[in-house]
Order: structure tokens, then C-alpha cells, then sequence
């Protein structure tokens, strides 16, 4: 029987989870989201919880950082630029979050925030092994590139990858590989990205 070495109660739905990266593997980033009783408003929260071994039967988890957002649906850290951790976000209202934390103590940046799909619900990100280069599936079935510069994101190449919902979508390490409801296997060559595939 699994033993219980910490629990925290969160207000909304928890909808995905990820431990940080080397420089913070203390850091546990917590997505969530919830549709209204009326479900017309999908309502979340990014929480960036400090979990610490009190060398006993137990964790000690504090919350460093709690910012109100649309629901959560995936998030994924990133240490591709120059080791500094940063965290993006696949949000309801169809945009990516990208939010980087503080160097030292201190209040956390605005998140920079892009809209790949006007009406849909971003499903889930990945960040490519090349610094700066992330994709993005919709529930529509479209996947977007993104290339994040030093002052925004900026959308690229956008394509339809699925007949129905586009759920999750990976880099491995060049090709990137969506699933959905629908699968398709052609493989072909992104434009302006040279050497990497994409699966339809």
C-alpha cells in the first residue's frame, strides 16, 4: 500500500503536473482547470509549489507562486535557453503561455501569452531540442509552430494535422509527432525548419 507523504488542497480541478528541471528540481508546476456549472467558463490557475524532504515521514510543500488563468489543459518546462528554466502553458481559450521564473527571490515576470487559435482550446506543448522552437495542438485538429524571440512569441507554420481533436503532440528528436482522434502517417519536411519531420 502506497504511504501518503503530503498532501495540499488546491481550489479548482488539478489537470497536469511537472517537477522542474535540474536548477529547480524542487519545484513542482501544477495546472488546473474547471468548466463552470453553467459551462460557459473554463476557469484556471497555475500553482508553482516548493517541495522539500524534511528528512521524516513526511514533505514539506509550500506555494511559492499562484497566477489566476483560462483552465490549464497541459504545461511543460523548457531549459533550452542557455539553462534558464521557463514554463509554457497550453490554455482553454486556444493560447500558449510562456512564463519564466525569477532568477533570484522575487515577483515573477508577466506571462508572455499568444493566441494559436481564435474559439478552440489548446490541448497540449512541446519544446523542441532547438532553443526557441515549440509546438502547440488545438482541439480542432491544427498544430502550430512557435518561435519565441527575446521580447514575444511569434506564430509560424499552421496545419491541419487531425480530422477531429489534436490532443498531444511531441518532438522526437527530429520529427514531431502529433495524436488525436484520427491517425495519419505521412511524413513530411517543416518549412523553415530545416532536417525537421512532421507527422500528419
Amino acid at each position: 500500500m502506497p504511504t501518503t507523504l503530503s498532501t495540499i488542497k488546491l481550489p479548482l480541478h488539478t489537470a497536469c503536473l511537472a517537477f522542474g528541471p535540474s536548477s529547480q528540481e524542487n519545484w513542482l508546476a501544477v495546472g488546473s482547470y474547471e468548466l463552470s456549472a453553467c459551462r460557459t467558463i473554463r476557469q484556471g490557475r497555475l500553482h508553482i509549489l516548493d517541495v522539500a524532504d524534511s528528512h521524516a515521514d513526511n514533505l514539506l510543500v509550500v506555494e511559492l507562486f499562484s497566477h489566476e488563468l483560462p483552465g490549464v489543459f497541459d504545461l511543460k518546462w523548457n531549459t533550452a535557453p542557455a539553462g534558464n528554466a521557463e514554463l509554457g502553458l497550453a490554455l482553454a481559450d486556444g493560447s500558449v503561455t510562456i512564463i519564466a521564473p525569477p532568477l533570484s527571490e522575487g515577483c515573477w515576470g508577466q506571462p508572455d501569452t499568444l493566441v494559436v487559435e481564435e474559439g478552440s482550446v489548446a490541448t497540449c506543448i512541446d519544446f523542441s531540442p532547438r532553443a526557441g522552437t515549440m509546438v502547440a495542438s488545438t482541439a480542432s485538429g491544427q498544430l502550430s509552430l512557435l518561435q519565441a524571440t527575446e521580447s514575444s512569441l511569434v506564430l509560424g507554420e499552421t496545419w491541419k494535422a487531425h480530422e477531429l481533436e489534436a490532443w498531444c503532440c511531441a518532438f522526437w528528436p527530429s520529427q514531431l509527432w502529433p495524436w488525436g482522434w484520427s491517425l495519419l502517417h505521412t511524413s513530411k519536411l517543416c518549412p523553415g525548419l530545416p532536417g525537421l519531420h512532421r507527422l500528419l
